[in-house]
């Protein structure tokens, strides 16, 4: 890849290509993304706080175009400590908050909104306009009841999902019922038990440059200013809060962990668990949701819409649970969370307008890229009170330690066996050069060596019975190494089995048996495999 490309090399955890960005120089450039603006990504699992850290870009640069080694000498580097604008990230903490007080029963999500907030009790319902070009009102008939819907007074509530202000009304009973303003609520009652210390409403010196781009010609060099003043004493559960993107993925952890975090437990694990929960209705709610979604949304293409976000899975349709909880902020800060996987993570940027087409295909690449290397997880990640006690007790004929890899080195490289293995089997399926044709390195033949999808194909088929689907082939040329023909290289095909076995080295296990190899002691049973890749039947 280009030095200005973003990329995530599987095969070496941690490592990532993000350069600082010609488009913040002022100079031109026309490789897509111009090596990412502001930008930010983070991963983390329930047991690890971070199993990716990848950034590009300055966090204060000038309004004019300034030389690259101006900007070199002088700029201050985007950091996993930036402040960037959250926007309606607020979202996600705003329904932590009231899940808490409807945990305490202090409130219910079907209580009457005016109970707490009496002036909602006058909200009317917007009609349109008469022929005067005169606001058309009528009476509100459903009290506001339903709070995480996003639906404000266009339609009855309840009727219809429509993205709005219901998150600010939120915000109104959550300090009602709290009687202090809602920059303490958060404080109190979710950042300061999380010991994070950079997210609130306030202005922080931290806070990065926002980024303008030019819609009419993407590859001109984007503007840039101070943020947005927001108001320091009115604050809202829709927008508005300002945080790092350590501090949010601490939250995001927190929730995977089913609402526990380090020994603090900011919500229950059933909770938590309702959180994915579609709380769309069949009918005219799903209906909006689902054209929302089609029309504004392209960072998923889930279909429900849970306690705090959007959701998305393959039981979201059957079950009406999700696997994913997601949602973005305006300025393309995008947060997932997802329990199949046991993967929370974060893309930020400080980038308007939303939705930015290289922003977008760099989110989507991202969240491909990650959900490709961590599999679906094989344990649940909490489970509440209930779950617990259907759970057999084990405590007893609890199975010794699993005996160490033989595949995976302490430091969680290949073992050298296993490496042998793979470069035989390459050998086996690849095609090589004429150059190389007699070369008498195997390990030097393999590194001219490359697989097309016919190659693919057919060590798919003596590897699994079938041939290697579509979507499994562009996933592999897209995120592993490939050559001019866009063919799977040595380098990729040692990759491909880092993360499998990495991830699941039962997997792994079931493809050495399949090639004639002992998983335990990586020996060969069935086959004998010569140098130049021929297998012949093992003598007895």
């Amino acid at each position: 890849m280009g030095e200005d490309s973003f990329a995530l090399n599987p095969a070496e955890k941690h490592n990532v290509t993000i350069s600082p960005a010609k488009k913040q120089t002022g100079t031109d450039d026309k490789d897509g993304l111009g090596g990412s603006e502001l930008i930010l990504v983070m991963a983390a699992t329930s047991t690890a706080p971070c199993i990716y850290s990848g950034r590009g870009g300055y966090a204060q640069l000038p309004s004019r175009p300034t030389p690259a080694d101006e900007l070199a000498c002088r700029g201050e580097l985007i950091t996993d400590t930036s402040i960037f604008e959250l926007y309606s990230c607020t979202k996600l903490v705003a329904a932590v908050a009231t899940l808490q007080l409807v945990e305490q029963g202090r409130l219910g999500l079907d209580d009457d909104a005016s109970h707490y907030v009496p002036e909602l009790g006058e909200v009317k319902l917007f009609k349109g306009f008469d022929a005067e070009g005169e606001l058309v009102l009528e009476e509100n008939r459903v009290p506001i009841t339903r709070w995480l819907t996003d639906m404000p007074l266009l339609v009855q509530p309840g009727e219809q999902f429509v993205y709005g202000t219901s998150n600010d009304w939120l915000s109104l009973v959550v300090e009602a019922v709290h009687g202090k303003p809602l920059e303490q609520c958060f404080q109190d009652e979710i950042f300061r038990p999380l010991r994070i210390d950079d997210i609130s409403f306030m202005p922080s010196p931290r806070q990065i440059s926002m980024a303008h781009a030019n819609l009419t010609d993407p590859d001109r060099p984007h503007r840039f200013r101070e943020p947005d003043r927001m108001s320091e004493t009115q604050h809202y559960g829709g927008a508005g809060l300002r945080g790092s993107p350590a501090s949010f993925l601490k939250l995001l952890r927190a929730l995977l962990r089913g609402g526990e975090l380090d020994g603090t437990r900011i919500l229950k694990a059933e909770t938590v668990d309702s959180m994915y929960r579609n709380q769309m209705r069949p009918g005219s709610q799903q209906r909006s949701l689902e054209e929302y979604v089609r029309k504004n949304i392209s960072f998923t293409s889930g279909n429900g819409y849970g306690l705090g976000g959007a959701l998305d899975g393959p039981r979201l349709a059957c079950e009406g649970v999700g696997d994913e909880l997601t949602w973005s902020g305006v300025a393309n800060t995008f947060w997932s969370i997802d329990r199949e996987r046991d993967l929370a993570f974060v893309v930020f940027t400080n980038l308007l307008p939303f939705g930015f087409a290289p922003v977008r295909q760099l989110y989507t690449t991202v969240h491909r890229l990650l959900f490709f290397i961590i599999r679906p997880a094989s344990r649940p990640v909490a489970m509440s009170d209930a779950d617990k006690s259907q759970v057999p007790d084990t405590t007893e004929t609890a199975a010794p330690d699993a005996a160490p890899s033989v595949l995976l080195t302490d430091e969680g490289e290949l073992s050298d066996k296993f490496y042998a293995i793979l470069q035989t089997v390459f050998l086996k399926h690849a095609k090589f050069p004429e150059s190389v044709v007699d070369e008498q390195d195997a390990l030097k033949r393999a590194k001219a060596g490359s697989m097309g999808r016919t190659e693919m194909n057919a060590f798919a088929k003596a590897t699994n019975g079938s041939d290697l689907p579509d979507d499994q082939w562009e996933e592999l040329t897209t995120y592993l190494d490939v050559n001019d023909d866009t063919e799977l290289t040595f380098k990729g095909f040692i990759s491909l089995y880092s993360l499998q076995t990495e991830n699941d080295e039962a997997e792994t296990n079931k493809d050495l048996e399949h090639w004639g190899y002992d998983p335990k002691t990586l020996e060969l049973v069935s086959s004998t495999t010569t140098e130049e890749g021929k297998v012949e039947e093992k003598a007895e």
